[in-house]
């Protein structure tokens, strides 16, 4: 079921995913207006850093790290002061895609000071399958009301753009007064719709990547770091 091959699979396989009634084949969309309040700010995004130099990992699982628990912590203050310098005072109203960005969004939000909406999404599990059966579906409704909201969507990785943009197409139908994204992890390498987040942590090569949050087969989600799993460990018999 899994190999080597598997690097290539798409994290929106993961388990904890999004689904939807709603269709892929969407086009590309124009960048949202800033919120009001914060249209004379000046942007203060950053370029993500690019994990590039895997290190060692003490971790019997990991062949590597990619992000160390560190890493993560100093770029997530980053990402808050960017995200704050963006809306202003601006309320934000803040959607999760669970399960894989339960810990990002926690600790970013940590590192927020607006008045802060949580709602969480999520996307239709592919359990331990490499590829998509069909198309993704959401599983339930979102909670809070969206209408003339500022809806900062966040997700644990951005790959092939199918699911971010499913979302974010969802989103704007509920008359948001502006949707963003933030991720934890752009594999740029992947991308198969034309898609880009508004604030991302790290940029990280075409490998399978699990921790913090990031799972396979629902495991690995408690690791601190991010790091690529062991080959051998993809495609463990006892999981088939």
């Amino acid at each position: 079921m899994f190999g080597p091959r598997h690097a290539a699979m798409s994290h929106a396989a993961r388990g904890g995913g999004v689904s939807s009634c709603f269709a892929f084949g969407m086009t590309p969309f124009a960048p949202l207006p800033a919120p009001a309040a914060a249209s004379n700010v000046p942007d203060q995004r950053t370029m993500p850093p690019v994990a590039t130099k895997p290190e060692p990992s003490t971790y019997p699982s990991l062949e590597s790290v990619l992000v160390s628990e560190a890493q993560i912590k100093k770029r997530l203050k980053k990402l808050g002061a960017e995200i704050m310098a963006l809306y202003g005072n601006e309320e934000i109203t803040v959607v999760a895609v669970i399960n894989g960005a339960i810990l990002f969004t926690a600790d970013l939000l940590r590192n927020i000071d607006n008045p802060i909406r949580l709602d969480c999404i999520r996307i239709s599990s592919y359990r331990n399958d490499t590829k998509s059966a069909g198309k993704p579906q959401v599983l339930g409704n979102l909670s809070l009301d969206l209408a003339n909201r500022h809806v900062l969507l966040i997700d644990d990785i951005l790959d092939t753009g199918k699911t971010l943009s499913l979302i974010v197409s969802m989103i704007q139908k509920l008359s948001p007064a502006s949707v963003r994204t933030c991720v934890l992890l752009d594999k740029r390498g992947r991308r198969e719709v034309e898609f880009e987040a508004d604030f991302v942590g790290f940029q990280i090569p075409d490998k399978f990547v699990v921790g913090y949050g990031l799972d396979f087969a629902e495991r690995y989600r408690n690791l601190p770091c991010i790091g690529v799993l062991k080959p051998h460990l993809q495609n463990p018999p006892e999981w088939a």
